[in-house]
């Protein structure tokens, strides 16, 4: 910033301070007056107190701003200018103790803020990077140990149908190419193959001869030149179906890898079958076990919907609704039968002994209900 105007420099420098969020409170004529004692604290709140990455840095760079007197801290909060952004500033390390020079230190203070939040910024970018980074490593080595802990037979079997077809190609091209052999020798003779067989090896001379002339000639041309073939009468050869073909003439690798393949094939479905038999045992018990904890539960809901409406019968001590659960209570000697509502009843009509007998028997019967037989 420009000097000349100090009221706009120090409104641009609260501006900034409050971006940072300085939680103490300025000293705005110890400012104007270029006081040391209150630009110290912002430089101290800007570099250490601002951003932790910021201190950490300057820290691990050799810039021991902690624990240090005013001088030395001055000293080297201009030398992390000097030599990290060539920042000169125009007044001494004396200047700044002195007083006066308001407005240069106004601006000093702004430089450093400036200087601190870009470096923050970078800072916590780069720690962000090298989090991410991080996980990626740590992901890296938990998919290597993941690997590492799989048995050689399961990895094995993960590319096992692409093996597994390159190999029945080869196998079936071998086959193709023994009963073609036998196919000719039993309709032509033995001449007539050996005559093909050379008249291949001619060919596939030929052919290596011309893919060696196209590419010393050309280089920038990919496709090659398809050289003569002598046509032969092998139109019948195919006609026929191959029966009773030798395996004699099969590669033994290629019968080796098949057989490997084969048994590494039946491995890894009889486990399958293991673990598909464990899962199924499993899912019946607790299929078993849900079933018992729900008819238990259902049994205890019936008994608390059986006991919990006796319980407020109780509660109320009405013995009319005791007489419409128990119609046995009622005494014979009644005059009229009909009736339910023993509190209507004439009581003389009733002996002490029957009412004793009733009461024992409810007691009984509501015991039953609460705790069982």
């Amino acid at each position: 910033m420009a000097t000349g105007d100090l009221e706009g420099n120090l409104e641009r420098l609260r501006v900034q301070l409050r971006t940072i969020g300085y939680p103490h409170p300025v000293d705005m004529n110890g400012l104007r007056e270029g006081n040391t004692a209150s630009i110290l604290p912002l430089l101290h709140y800007a570099l250490l107190g601002y951003s932790r990455h910021v201190s950490r840095y300057l820290s691990e760079n050799g810039y021991a701003l902690f624990a240090k007197s005013d001088s030395r801290f001055v000293e080297y909060t201009l030398k992390y200018l000097r030599e990290e952004y060539a920042y000169r500033c125009p007044l001494t390390v004396a200047q700044i103790f002195s007083r006066g020079f308001a407005e240069r230190k106004i601006l000093l203070v702004y430089d450093v803020i400036q200087v601190c939040k870009r470096k923050h910024s970078e800072l916590v970018k780069q720690a962000r990077q090298a989090q991410q980074a991080r996980k990626i490593v740590r992901r890296d080595a938990t998919m290597c140990n993941i690997v590492k802990n799989v048995d050689a037979t399961t990895m094995d079997t993960l590319h096992v149908d692409e093996a597994l077809s390159l190999a029945l190609e080869k196998v079936l091209h071998a086959h193709r190419q023994a009963s073609d052999k036998i196919t000719t020798e039993l309709e032509h003779g033995p001449d007539f193959a050996k005559q093909t067989e050379e008249v291949s090896e001619i060919e596939e001379s030929q052919k290596d001869n011309a893919n060696t002339q196209v590419k010393m000639n050309s280089k920038s041309s990919d496709e090659d030149t398809p050289p003569r073939s002598v046509e032969l009468p092998m139109s019948n050869t195919r006609r026929h179906t191959h029966k009773n073909i030798d395996t004699s003439n099969v590669d033994p690798s290629l019968s080796h890898c098949y057989d490997k393949l084969r048994t590494q094939i039946v491995e890894v479905a009889e486990k399958l079958e293991k673990l598909i038999f464990t899962l199924k045992e499993d899912v019946e018990n607790m299929a078993s076990g849900m079933q018992i904890r729900l008819t238990s539960l259902e049994s205890q809901a019936r008994y608390l919907e059986q006991a919990i409406p006796l319980k407020s019968l109780i509660e109320r001590k009405r013995p009319t609704d005791y007489s419409s659960l128990q119609p046995y209570i009622y005494n014979p000697h009644v005059i009229n039968p009909s009736r339910t509502n023993l509190l209507h009843s004439n009581p003389e009509q009733i002996s002490t002994r029957e009412l004793i007998s009733n009461i024992k028997a409810r007691c009984n019967q509501t015991r039953e209900l609460l705790y069982g037989p």
